[in-house]
């Protein structure tokens, strides 16, 4: 369907619907550890919890292209 007569429709007939969008961003944050090496301590805080002190990373933040999209 052509986009001039979906927004000829949209004048006559306004609907707004509501969308859930996947979006993604990055924060940065510590863990700490306790470990025998550096090398254990890196291998422990792969599998470690989230850190609950991290700061969003400035500009980080996108909508997933590739991610799901419902209605609502």
């Amino acid at each position: 369907m052509r986009l001039d007569i979906l927004e000829k429709a949209d004048k006559i007939s306004p609907t707004m619907k509501t969308y859930k969008i996947g979006v993604v961003w990055q924060v940065y944050g510590y863990v700490e550890v306790e470990a025998d090496s550096l090398t254990e301590a890196v291998l422990i805080a792969e599998d470690a919890p989230l850190p609950d002190n991290g700061e969003y990373i400035q500009g980080s933040f996108e909508v997933d292209h590739d991610g799901f999209v419902e209605e609502v």
